[in-house]
């Protein structure tokens, strides 16, 4: 089962380094002053769009992969409960960072797009040479603003991954509090034993305290009946 983590944890980054290089690309940009613009820009969205599909199915195999791993651990009756414990653990871990490289593979692609319809708008806009300083000013403005609706955009689904790691974090803490109640449950059930059996043995020493009393008080009514009894008869053999 290690080995199969293991696996996984490889390919995991070998994903990540596929990711920072197509981050860090620049085969994907384009300049809306390039000749043949039009070519070059089809070119670059579809060579971006065939290279995130790729890393896409890549990370969707390396799901599948980890939830099958999930599954011959908690069906493997071989290992032990602290075992099958460390191994989820080690599973949950690689599935949290293989989501955060999903997230992270959306914002570039994302990005990258942006940049490339961002040129593609002003190839359009700056292509008439005719332009006058208004027009311009006013390309510029509406530019300025789609910008910052991207940024906005970014920063909320930046937010929106932050929440889902938050929330897989509460799960994997209420998950570690149900393990925690459970042994403290058992161990309450054990204590409570634990004192059954001291009553218990509480109550016999007190019966047998008692039965002891009782017994030395009935041997010292027997000898004090001896000693009644014998005494005429000692005193009727001295006379």
């Amino acid at each position: 089962m290690s080995e199969s983590l293991i696996k996984a944890s490889k390919v995991k980054l070998d994903i990540e380094k596929q990711i920072s290089d197509l981050d860090s690309s620049k085969a994907y940009i384009v300049y809306h002053s390039d000749k043949e613009f039009l070519n070059l820009f089809e070119q670059s969205k579809k060579r971006l769009e065939n290279d995130t599909q790729m890393i896409i199915k890549q990370i969707d195999e390396l799901q599948a992969s980890i939830s099958q791993i999930q599954i011959q651990i908690q069906n493997d009756y071989n290992m032990s409960t602290e075992s099958k414990q460390i191994q989820k653990k080690k599973a949950q871990n690689i599935e949290g960072q293989v989501r955060e490289l999903q997230n992270y593979l959306r914002r570039i692609s994302v990005k990258k797009m942006d940049a490339l319809k961002s040129e593609k708008d002003k190839y359009y806009l700056y292509g008439n040479s005719k332009l006058s300083q208004i027009e311009n000013n006013t390309i510029n403005l509406q530019l300025q603003n789609k910008e910052q609706i991207t940024q906005n955009s970014r920063l909320t689904n930046k937010m929106i991954d932050e929440g889902v790691l938050l929330l897989q974090s509460f799960k994997n803490q209420s998950q570690s509090l149900k393990s925690i109640h459970k042994k403290v449950i058992n161990i309450v059930n054990e204590l409570g034993i634990s004192n059954q059996v001291v009553r218990m043995i509480g109550q016999r020493s007190s019966t047998d305290n008692i039965i002891i009393c009782v017994l030395f008080v009935v041997l010292m009514i027997f000898i004090a009946i001896c000693y009644y009894i014998i005494r005429p008869m000692v005193k009727g053999y001295s006379e």
